[in-house]
Protein backbone atom coordinates (compact mmCIF):
# COMPACT_ATOMS: atom_id res chain seq x y z
CA UNK A 1 0.00 0.00 0.00
CA UNK A 2 1.01 3.77 -1.00
CA UNK A 3 2.21 6.08 1.94
CA UNK A 4 3.94 9.86 2.41
CA UNK A 5 7.17 8.44 1.29
CA UNK A 6 5.13 7.43 -2.26
CA UNK A 7 4.17 10.86 -2.66
CA UNK A 8 6.12 13.17 -5.06
CA UNK A 9 6.18 16.45 -3.24
CA UNK A 10 5.91 18.56 -6.28
CA UNK A 11 2.97 16.46 -6.99
CA UNK A 12 1.18 17.11 -3.59
CA UNK A 13 2.06 21.46 -4.33
CA UNK A 14 0.67 21.42 -7.42
CA UNK A 15 -2.45 19.77 -6.00
CA UNK A 16 -2.66 22.00 -3.18
CA UNK A 17 -1.87 24.79 -5.39
CA UNK A 18 -4.85 24.01 -7.41
CA UNK A 19 -7.43 24.00 -5.11
CA UNK A 20 -8.59 27.17 -5.00
CA UNK A 21 -8.94 27.71 -8.46
CA UNK A 22 -10.30 24.57 -8.94
CA UNK A 23 -13.13 25.78 -6.55
CA UNK A 24 -13.38 29.09 -8.06
CA UNK A 25 -14.36 27.90 -11.25
CA UNK A 26 -16.84 25.51 -9.60
CA UNK A 27 -18.23 28.58 -8.14
CA UNK A 28 -17.89 26.89 -4.89
CA UNK A 29 -17.80 29.26 -1.63
CA UNK A 30 -15.20 26.97 0.33
CA UNK A 31 -12.52 24.61 -1.19
CA UNK A 32 -13.39 21.85 1.35
CA UNK A 33 -16.52 21.85 -0.72
CA UNK A 34 -14.85 21.24 -4.28
CA UNK A 35 -12.54 18.01 -2.51
CA UNK A 36 -15.33 16.50 -1.00
CA UNK A 37 -18.19 17.21 -3.76
CA UNK A 38 -16.13 16.63 -7.06
CA UNK A 39 -12.08 15.34 -6.56
CA UNK A 40 -12.28 13.10 -3.44
CA UNK A 41 -14.83 10.41 -5.34
CA UNK A 42 -12.49 10.21 -7.98
CA UNK A 43 -9.22 11.18 -6.60
CA UNK A 44 -7.83 7.63 -6.94
CA UNK A 45 -8.00 7.72 -10.49
CA UNK A 46 -6.41 11.03 -10.82
CA UNK A 47 -2.43 10.63 -8.80
CA UNK A 48 -1.33 9.41 -5.64
CA UNK A 49 -1.04 13.11 -4.61
CA UNK A 50 -4.59 14.15 -5.36
CA UNK A 51 -5.57 11.09 -3.16
CA UNK A 52 -3.46 12.31 -0.22
CA UNK A 53 -4.74 15.55 -0.35
CA UNK A 54 -8.44 14.79 -0.43
CA UNK A 55 -8.19 12.82 2.11
CA UNK A 56 -6.59 15.29 4.50
CA UNK A 57 -10.14 16.90 3.82
CA UNK A 58 -12.05 13.89 3.71
CA UNK A 59 -10.92 11.20 6.54
CA UNK A 60 -10.38 11.73 10.30
CA UNK A 61 -6.89 12.39 11.78
CA UNK A 62 -6.66 8.74 12.79
CA UNK A 63 -7.46 7.23 9.39
CA UNK A 64 -4.89 9.65 7.66
CA UNK A 65 -2.03 8.61 10.30
CA UNK A 66 -2.44 5.44 9.58
CA UNK A 67 -3.21 5.18 5.89
CA UNK A 68 -0.37 7.79 4.87
CA UNK A 69 2.30 7.92 7.78
CA UNK A 70 2.48 4.31 9.29
CA UNK A 71 1.25 5.02 12.46
CA UNK A 72 2.03 7.67 15.29
CA UNK A 73 5.87 7.01 16.14
CA UNK A 74 6.71 6.95 11.91
CA UNK A 75 4.36 10.52 11.90
CA UNK A 76 6.74 11.81 14.66
CA UNK A 77 9.61 11.34 12.97
CA UNK A 78 8.47 12.23 10.07
CA UNK A 79 7.39 15.69 11.92
CA UNK A 80 10.61 16.37 13.08
CA UNK A 81 12.60 15.65 9.83
CA UNK A 82 10.22 18.32 7.91
CA UNK A 83 10.25 20.69 10.52
CA UNK A 84 13.08 22.45 9.27
CA UNK A 85 12.08 22.28 5.54
CA UNK A 86 9.20 24.27 6.34
CA UNK A 87 10.84 27.09 8.09
CA UNK A 88 11.82 30.73 6.65
CA UNK A 89 15.75 30.74 5.78
CA UNK A 90 17.49 33.83 8.50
Amino acid sequence: MADFYDLDPLGVAAAVMKLAPVSNRLGHTKVAYSVKDYLAPHAYLISLEVEFVCDLFTLGTEEIIGKWYRGHDEAERLLSRLQDLTRKPN
